[in-house]
């Protein structure tokens, strides 16, 4: 009985050490970016680390915690809604699940082999500006970079 109890223990232990990485929804310090560019800002976990920047200043690409995470800005040709949103990136042929507008918004998830991509994308109207993200993480993880999507979307700010 007693090797059962430290077999559970040392297996809890284990899974909670393996896990610990994953516990923490942007608690405390996170890093922000900002471009000028197309007027934004986002804040995102301190485990994200810039693997690249473009080169025309649309946005940043992350890497960490076994996902990849993309910020970008654009300008798009006409005014846009969530509803427009989901009509044009249907027209790209997206595999979309789990899809949500609101006026200026949308988001939606897109089930790969062994992954699964998050993407927000909103619309400044006081700018004519859009900007947006997408994480990319293991099947395994989607629960987790759900929210992680959800705390970055609402650091997603627009301003001068």
């Amino acid at each position: 009985m007693k090797k059962i109890i430290k077999t559970a223990i040392l297996g809890l232990l284990i899974l909670s050490l393996a896990g610990a990485n994953l516990g923490v929804v942007m608690a405390g310090k996170t890093n922000k970016y900002k471009n000028s560019r197309f007027k934004y800002s986002v804040k995102y976990p301190t485990y994200f680390k810039v693997v690249s920047k473009s080169q025309n200043g649309d946005g940043i690409t992350l890497n960490g915690n076994g996902a990849s995470f993309a910020v970008y800005g654009s300008k798009p040709f006409k005014k846009m809604t969530g509803k427009k949103y989901k009509k044009l990136y249907k027209s790209y042929g997206m595999k979309m699940k789990k899809t949500k507008t609101t006026k200026y918004s949308f988001y939606y998830e897109e089930t790969h082999t062994t992954d699964v991509s998050l993407y927000y994308i909103c619309y400044s109207k006081k700018y004519k500006t859009d900007a947006g993200f997408y994480i990319t993480c293991p099947k395994n993880k989607v629960k987790y970079f759900r929210k992680v999507a959800k705390k970055i979307k609402k650091t997603l700010k627009f301003k001068k």
